[in-house]
């Protein structure tokens, strides 16, 4: 028995009682009122889906080696991204349909390893790759304006060549051509996840819907964003009147009111279309994020009602732990889903050389309920490029090592 001055779970260089979940609230003080009895541990193995099964199977047994196996009270697994709208998608010739080549590379690969494996979709609500593979559905779409965000003065958003902000914008109106592709392929996927999932439950971590959904953010010369025809259609239908153009004008509470139904009734949609599948509800999670609070929730419609939906569980992107987020908004992720088995997806200190930061961090999903654990992320080969955030690598950090140290002591 390792000996401990605290009363609390909590970082390795701290804290270093054994872990048991089922001791919370009876011998530990501190902890959220209920926990989840196995904590699913699966850092984002990025990029598996474009390199050979060859080079993937080497990495995975570095990755097992690094992270070891799952335990009584941890499942240790991996994570990566599905793009239903883009590289995942098949031809013209053939509707664009969900292409399973990447699926079952993901698949073969936790058969093979043994190691489970937890897939993130993406489907043009949130990040939308740029630019988009060539002869891609993404790129179809975007040569029609009435598929992509509309700025205030009533023109199109234009794709960004750099930058975050400007990776989001299809229209997040289903009702058109993006709808229905949006459907079409995520019930493919879904339906494929199913056959994977009752063939290897015991391999089927979990998948989440579209990262980030929201609006574009607004820009100096064109203003706010969600003026696509549909939607501004959709408001005067509702208010009888023009939604507003500038901030602060007649209605304009209502008009962010309105936008964040929207990114809600999204989610929620795709939450719908996996779960019709026969996905269990507590293998389906969101993945928002709200980089600030008020401005997400003003700027982008960006909520965390948008992220607790019905038959599924919410999941939230954290990053930056430490300067966006903190303790208090994983007290909060907890009240919000009202208990424990919530997800804290590709999550990361805002520092990966501080391991008291990273470990704090890890500690604090698990207590506050955290069912799904989503590290960002471990890159084969290092072979990552520089993003606004900066270097999400955590192999060689001391990240990485509060991570083992995590999965260690919950082993």
């Amino acid at each position: 028995m390792k000996e401990s001055s605290e009363n609390t779970l909590g970082p390795r260089r701290i804290v270093t009682i054994p872990v048991v979940a089922s001791l919370c609230g009876s011998l530990l003080s501190g902890c959220a009122p209920d926990r989840v009895d196995t904590v699913k541990v699966f850092p984002v193995f990025d990029n598996a889906v474009d390199r050979s099964d060859q080079e993937n199977v080497e990495q995975m047994e570095a990755f097992k080696a690094t992270f070891g196996t799952s335990g009584e009270s941890v499942q240790v697994g991996f994570a990566d991204v599905l793009r239903v709208m883009d590289e995942d998608a098949l031809g013209a010739d053939l509707d664009y349909d969900f292409n399973p080549e990447r699926l079952n590379k993901l698949t073969t690969l936790s058969i093979d390893t043994g190691v489970p494996v937890a897939f993130y979709v993406q489907a043009g609500g949130g990040a939308v790759k740029y630019p988009p593979v060539s002869g891609s559905l993404t790129e179809e779409l975007f040569g029609d304006a009435q598929n992509t965000m509309w700025y205030a003065d009533n023109t199109p958003v234009e794709s960004y060549s750099d930058g975050m902000d400007g990776l989001k914008n299809l229209t997040l109106d289903n009702k058109g051509e993006v709808g229905y592709y949006r459907e079409k392929n995520i019930k493919q996927l879904a339906t494929l996840l199913k056959g994977f999932w009752e063939e290897h439950p015991d391999l089927f971590g979990g998948v989440s819907v579209s990262q980030e959904v929201g609006f574009a953010f607004p820009d100096e010369d064109h203003g706010w964003t969600g003026y696509e025809p549909v939607i501004v259609e959709a408001f005067r239908e509702k208010y009888g009147v023009e939604p507003p153009r500038v901030e602060g004008d007649n209605l304009w509470q209502e008009w962010i009111e309105f936008r964040q139904e929207i990114v809600d009734k999204y989610v929620q949609q795709e939450v719908d279309w996996v779960r019709s599948a026969g996905i269990p509800a507590e293998l389906i999670y969101t993945q928002q994020v709200l980089p600030d609070w008020a401005e997400g929730r003003r700027i982008t419609g960006n909520t965390w009602e948008a992220a607790e939906v019905d038959d599924g569980k919410m999941g939230l992107s954290i990053y930056m732990y430490g300067d966006w987020f903190n303790k208090d908004n994983l007290e909060e992720a907890y009240e919000m889903h009202d208990g424990a088995g919530w997800g804290a997806m590709c999550l990361s200190p805002s520092d990966f050389s501080n391991y008291d930061m990273a470990s704090e961090m890890l500690w604090d999903a698990y207590n506050n309920g955290a069912g799904f654990i989503g590290p960002y992320g471990w890159f084969p080969y290092g072979d990552i490029e520089f993003t606004q955030l900066g270097n999400l690598a955590m192999n060689g950090t001391e990240y990485e090592q509060a991570v083992i140290d995590f999965i260690d002591d919950l082993r």
